[in-house]
C-alpha cells in the first residue's frame, strides 16, 4: 500500500471502544485524529491547541488529585503479602 492510512471517525470510535477508553481518553484520540487528517494550517494550528490544552488539564488534574506511577511501599507488601 502506498500512501497514507488514516482512520475515519468509525474506526476510531470502535478503537476506543476496544480499548475500553474514558471518555477523555476517546476525546483526545479522535483530536490526535483530526489533527493528523486535517486539510490546512490552520485547522491543524487550532486542533493542536486543542491538544495541549487537553495534556495540561490532564496534568493539572494529576498533580491535584497527587496521582503517581508507582505503588507504595506498604501497598506493595500487602499485595504480596497474600
Amino acid at each position: 500500500l502506498n500512501g497514507e492510512n488514516d482512520l475515519n471517525l468509525e474506526q476510531v470510535d470502535r478503537v476506543s471502544d476496544y480499548f475500553e477508553m474514558s471518555v477523555e481518553e476517546s476525546e483526545f484520540l479522535i483530536l490526535l485524529n483530526q489533527e493528523n487528517r486535517a486539510g490546512s494550517k490552520s485547522l491543524r494550528q487550532k486542533l493542536s491547541k486543542m491538544i495541549e490544552e487537553s495534556k495540561s488539564r490532564n496534568t493539572r488534574l494529576n498533580k491535584k488529585l497527587a496521582i503517581t506511577d508507582q505503588i507504595s511501599l506498604e501497598d506493595q507488601t500487602v499485595y504480596y503479602s497474600h
